[in-house]
């Protein structure tokens, strides 16, 4: 049932952002701004399914899947590749782009599996490697900026 509008949040926005060739800060910031519209989808999807009839009282137990850690990494990333671009005019990017689309794919997949109930370890964990890939490219974008000033 959410399989589609979670794709198409989170992949649309990478898809136009692309076709108009913008930089890595902005496929950042597009993502974060599916992510949360997934997260806000999920979470009132789930706090309207009514309880169960049996139950007389309602708990909900907080859970943070590894998840949560690229998205936090995402929330980081995006000023940082702001000041990248800011920085770096003359650089190229493009590969940065890529490492954001796929962590985009990465994103869509890992949410698609926390709303059927079923999210591999292994996509969120790759998540993870992705951000940590962008970030060592930023700063090594930065540190190549400050050497040929």
């Amino acid at each position: 049932m959410l399989t589609l509008p979670i794709v198409i949040i989170t992949l649309l926005p990478q898809l136009v952002a692309g076709l108009r060739r913008k930089g890595p800060a902005a496929h950042l910031t597009l993502l974060l701004l599916s992510i949360c519209a997934v997260t806000t989808l999920i979470t009132v999807l789930t706090l309207s399914t009514p309880p169960a009839p049996t139950s007389r009282q309602t708990y909900y137990l907080v859970h943070l899947p590894p998840l949560v850690w690229p998205v936090l990494g995402l929330c980081l990333l995006t000023p940082f590749y702001w000041a990248v671009e800011h920085v770096c005019i003359a650089r190229d990017l493009r590969l940065d782009s890529v490492l954001v689309q796929a962590l985009a794919l990465t994103m869509a997949v890992a949410l698609w599996g926390e709303a059927q109930g079923t999210s591999p370890l292994v996509i969120e964990f790759g998540a993870s490697a992705l951000v940590l890939a962008l970030l060592s490219r930023g700063t090594w974008q930065l540190a190549q900026a400050r050497t040929l000033k």
